[in-house]
C-alpha cells in the first residue's frame, strides 16, 4: 500500500487515513502519561539483570521466573544494547507495535477485498479511540506486542478460508503464534482455537493431519525450547506467575465476572453494534473462528478472575478482535445492500455518532481513569532512588511488594513479599482463603524472616504501620519481629514533592542496623528517631540520613545494653546540649550534658539526647572510655 511506484487516489485516501490513526494513537497515548505499570518494571528489572550480564534474574539467588512475557523480555533486551533508557523504550515500542498493527489492518483490507474505505477507516478510529490500547501503548507491558502478532498471523489465516492457503502459509500461521506463546504463555489457547477450528471447517484427512503438522510444529519447537531452557535454567516446567495466580475458586470467578461486565460496558455500544451485524453475517469462517477466540478468551478471564490493574489489560486483545469482526461483518452487509446508498450512508453516519460516544465514554470509565490517576511507581522511584543512595554501600536487603519500582530502581537485593519472584514461597507456601486479591494472596512471612532481612515495607513503597499482605501479616504477629525491628518515617527532600517512607528497619542489622567497634557505638540517624511525626529525611544532594533534634525534640537511643564504665555520648558533630538517660530496670533517671564522661554501670538504657537550638544529626556515638 505505502511502497508503489504509482498511487491511485484510493490509495492515497487509505495512507491519509493511515496517518491520521496513527496520530490520533499518538495523542491518546500521551494524554495518560507518565503512567508505567509497576508489573513493566517487574520485566525490565529481568532485561536490565540481562544487560548487566547476571541473567534472566530478578535479584541475586535462585534464579526464578517471575515472568510471563519472555519475548518481549528478550526484545528490550535487544534494544537496550543501545543503551536505551529501558523505559523510553518500552513507550516507543508499545507505540511503534500500535501503529504496525495499524498498517497491517490496511493490509488486511486489501487482502479481503472490500471496496468501502470508509469502514476502514471507521474501524480503525475504534482501535485508536479505545482507552485500553492508549493506556497500554505507553504502559510498559506486552500487550502491543501480541496484538501485532495476532494481527499478522490473522493476515495469513484470511486464506484458511479461501482455499488458497499453501504449507508455506500453515509455517508463518505457526510461527507468529508461537511467538505470541513467547510473549505471552496463555496465547496457547488461540492456538488450541484454531487448530480445532481448522479440523471442524475442513475435516480431518491425510491432508489436512499434514497442513496441521506445519501450523503445530513452530508452536512445538518455540514452547518446547522455552520448557526446555526454564528446566534447565529455573529447574522448574512451570513458571511462577502460573504458580501464583492459576487455581479455580468461587471469589475469582465472581471477580472475573466483575472484569468482565465492566470490560463488556467500556465497549458496550460497539459490541451491540456487531451484534446485530454478525447476525446478518454468522455463516462467515472468519467470524465464527473470530467468535471462538472471544469465547475462549472470556472463559479464561473468568476462570483466573480477570485482572487488578487498570485499563483492562486483557480486554486490548478482546478490542482487535473486535475490530476484525467489525470489518468483515459491517463490509458483508454493505456489499448485501450496496444498491441502497441511502442504507450505506446511514449505517456508516451511525457508527460515526457511535465512535465519538464511545471515545467520550473511554474518559469517563472509572478502570481506565486509574490509569491516569495511578503515580506511585513514581514516588516509588524516589523511594528507591534514597534507598540506593542512601545504602549504597552496604546493600541491604529489602521485603516489598512493590516488586517492580523497589528493585528497579534501587539495585539491592529485594525479597518480594507476594512471591511472584521467589522460589519458595509459590511452592510451600498456600494461597489466603480471606485473601480475594489476585495474585496477592499468597506468602510465608516466617520464611521471608528468616532470611533476616534489613528492611521491610509493608503495603507498597510509601510503607505502613500495618500489614496489608499474608506475608506482612506473618511478619508482624512474630515476636522476631516486634524485638528486632523498629519503624522509621522517611521524608525525601530536594526534590519537587515531599515523599515519605514508612520502613521497619533491623536495629540489629549487621549492614545498617547499629555498629559496634572496639570501645564505640554508632547509631544512624534513622535509629533515632522514636516519633514519627519526627521523620528521618534524606538529603539528595549530601545523599546521606538526617534528624532534626531541639529542646523540644529529642534523639533517642532505646534499649541499648552498656557495660560499666565511663562513657562519652555525643555526635558526629560538635554540638551543646544535654542528655537524658535513663536506666530501663531502675527506672532511675541522670541528666548530663552532651560530650561529658561519665560512669554508667552494666544494664539497659533509653538515652535522649536533646540542643539548646535546632541542630541537624546524621549520628549518635557512644564511646567507653574506660572500664
Amino acid at each position: 500500500m505505502l511502497f508503489k511506484l504509482k498511487y491511485s487516489k484510493v490509495d492515497i485516501i487509505k495512507i491519509l487515513f493511515f496517518l491520521l490513526s496513527s496520530i490520533i494513537l499518538l495523542f491518546h497515548s500521551f494524554y495518560y502519561l507518565p503512567f508505567i505499570s509497576d508489573d513493566s518494571l517487574i520485566s525490565l528489572q529481568y532485561a536490565k539483570r540481562l544487560l548487566q550480564g547476571k541473567g534472566l534474574t530478578w535479584t541475586d539467588g535462585v534464579p526464578v521466573e517471575g515472568y510471563s512475557n519472555l519475548l518481549w523480555i528478550l526484545l528490550i533486551s535487544l534494544f537496550g544494547l543501545f543503551k536505551i533508557d529501558l523505559i523510553f523504550l518500552v513507550r516507543f515500542l508499545g507505540i511503534a507495535f500500535n501503529i504496525l498493527t495499524l498498517f497491517i489492518f490496511f493490509l488486511i483490507y486489501d487482502k479481503l477485498k472490500y471496496k468501502n474505505i470508509f469502514v476502514l477507516l471507521l474501524v480503525s478510529l475504534y482501535y485508536v479511540f479505545s482507552g485500553p490500547i492508549a493506556v497500554w501503548a505507553i504502559g510498559g507491558m506486552e500487550q502491543p506486542l501480541l496484538n501485532f502478532l495476532f494481527t499478522v498471523s490473522f493476515y495469513y489465516t484470511i486464506d484458511l478460508t479461501n482455499n488458497k492457503i499453501t504449507k508455506k502459509n500453515y509455517l508463518k500461521i505457526g510461527i507468529f503464534f508461537g511467538l505470541m506463546c513467547l510473549t505471552r504463555n496463555d496465547s496457547i489457547l488461540f492456538v488450541l482455537i484454531l487448530m480445532v477450528s481448522f479440523i471442524i471447517l475442513n475435516g480431518l484427512n491425510k491432508k489436512n493431519i499434514i497442513n496441521i503438522f506445519y501450523f503445530i510444529l513452530p508452536v512445538i519447537i518455540l514452547i518446547g525450547a522455552q520448557i526446555i531452557f526454564r528446566i534447565f535454567y529455573y529447574g522448574d516446567i512451570i513458571p511462577n506467575p502460573a504458580y501464583i495466580k492459576l487455581g479455580i475458586s468461587k471469589w475469582q470467578f465472581d471477580s472475573g465476572i466483575v472484569y468482565l461486565k465492566d470490560g463488556f460496558k467500556s465497549q458496550l455500544p460497539v459490541i451491540l453494534f456487531i451484534l446485530v451485524f454478525f447476525i446478518l453475517s454468522f455463516k462467515d469462517k472468519l467470524l465464527i473462528l473470530l467468535f471462538s477466540y472471544l469465547s475462549i478468551w472470556f472463559l479464561y478471564l473468568l476462570l483466573i478472575g480477570g485482572d487488578i490493574l487498570p485499563a483492562y489489560r486483557h480486554i486490548t486483545i478482546v478490542i482487535l478482535i473486535i475490530n476484525f469482526i467489525l470489518i468483515i461483518s459491517l463490509n458483508n452487509f454493505l456489499n448485501l445492500y450496496k444498491k441502497s446508498k441511502i442504507l450505506n450512508f446511514t449505517i456508516i453516519f451511525l457508527f460515526c455518532v457511535l465512535l465519538l460516544f464511545h471515545f467520550k465514554g473511554q474518559f469517563n470509565d472509572r478502570i481506565i481513569k486509574k490509569a491516569k490517576a495511578e503515580l506511585w511507581e513514581w514516588e516509588g522511584k524516589e523511594i528507591a532512588f534514597m534507598l540506593k543512595n542512601g545504602f549504597n554501600e552496604p546493600k541491604p536487603t529489602v521485603v516489598t511488594s512493590s516488586a517492580g519500582s523497589i528493585p528497579f530502581w534501587s539495585d539491592l537485593p529485594v525479597i518480594d513479599s507476594l512471591g511472584l519472584n521467589d522460589y519458595y514461597i509459590p511452592r510451600y507456601s498456600k494461597k489466603n482463603p480471606l485473601d480475594k486479591r489476585i495474585g496477592h494472596n499468597m506468602g510465608d512471612g516466617y520464611y521471608i524472616l528468616a532470611r533476616e532481612p534489613d528492611i521491610i515495607i509493608f503495603c507498597g513503597p510509601w510503607g505502613s504501620m500495618g500489614p496489608c499482605y499474608t506475608s506482612e501479616t506473618q511478619i508482624a504477629d512474630s515476636q522476631e519481629f516486634k524485638n528486632n525491628y523498629v519503624p522509621v518515617l522517611f521524608k525525601i527532600e530536594n526534590i519537587n514533592r515531599k515523599i515519605t517512607s514508612i520502613m521497619w528497619i533491623n536495629k540489629n542489622s549487621s549492614k545498617i542496623g547499629i555498629k559496634y567497634n572496639d570501645n564505640k557505638i554508632y547509631i544512624p540517624a534513622y535509629l533515632l528517631s522514636d516519633d514519627l511525626r519526627n521523620p528521618v529525611f534524606f538529603d539528595n544532594k549530601k545523599n546521606q540520613f538526617e534528624i532534626i533534634i531541639s529542646k523540644t525534640v529529642p534523639a533517642i537511643v532505646k534499649n541499648i545494653e552498656l557495660d560499666k564504665g565511663n562513657y562519652i555520648i555525643g555526635t558526629d558533630k560538635e554540638i551543646s546540649g544535654y542528655l537524658e538517660i535513663k536506666n530501663i530496670f531502675s527506672n532511675k533517671i541522670r541528666n548530663v550534658k552532651i560530650n561529658t564522661n561519665i560512669y554508667l554501670i552494666k544494664s539497659k538504657y533509653e538515652i535522649k539526647l536533646y540542643t539548646d537550638k535546632q541542630e541537624i544529626v546524621n549520628m549518635v556515638i557512644i564511646n567507653k572510655t574506660g572500664g
